[in-house]
C-alpha cells in the first residue's frame, strides 16, 4: 500500500490540482488507484478501498465496470 500512495503521491504533486495532462497519465492514476484498492481489501481496509476505486473510476469512467465487482466485493466485507 505504501509503495502505490507514494507513486499517487507523486504524481499528483506533478500534476496539481488540475489533474493529470493526458488521458493515458489518467489511466495509469487510476488503475494505481485501483491497485492499491485491491491490496487495501486484502487487508480488509474496506472503506478505504472503496474510496480507492471510485477515484480510479473517476479518472477513468472506461474501467468501471471491471471495478465495480471489486466495489461489490469490499461492500460485501464492510
Amino acid at each position: 500500500i505504501e509503495d502505490y500512495s507514494i507513486v499517487i503521491d507523486n504524481r499528483q504533486d506533478k500534476y496539481g490540482i488540475d489533474g493529470p495532462p493526458s488521458q493515458n497519465a489518467a489511466n495509469i492514476l487510476a488503475l494505481t488507484y485501483h491497485k492499491r484498492g485491491i491490496a487495501r481489501n486484502n487487508i480488509k481496509e474496506y472503506n478505504e478501498a472503496i474510496n480507492d476505486f471510485n477515484y480510479a473510476i473517476n479518472l477513468n469512467p472506461s474501467c468501471e465496470d471491471g471495478i465495480k465487482i471489486d466495489i461489490e466485493i469490499a461492500t460485501k466485507q464492510c
